[in-house]
């Protein structure tokens, strides 16, 4: 798996995302913080994307 770094940066710590390249799935894009606060999926085909917090950063978006 290969990983670039993006302009974007992580919601929580401000780093700088990667995307993460996978050969078996050529269409997902997958935008991941180096420190595994949060991920984002872009699906062309299905026109969305998804965004994967981890569960404590959950419970302190919910509390704010």
């Amino acid at each position: 798996m290969k990983s670039i770094r993006t302009r974007e940066q992580c919601p929580i710590c401000q780093k700088q995302l990667e995307i993460y390249h996978n050969e078996e799935n050529k269409k997902i894009v997958v935008k991941a913080c180096p420190t595994g606060h949060y991920r984002k999926e872009i699906h062309p085909l299905l026109e969305g994307t998804f965004e994967y917090y981890t569960p404590k950063e959950n419970e302190r978006r919910n509390r704010s």
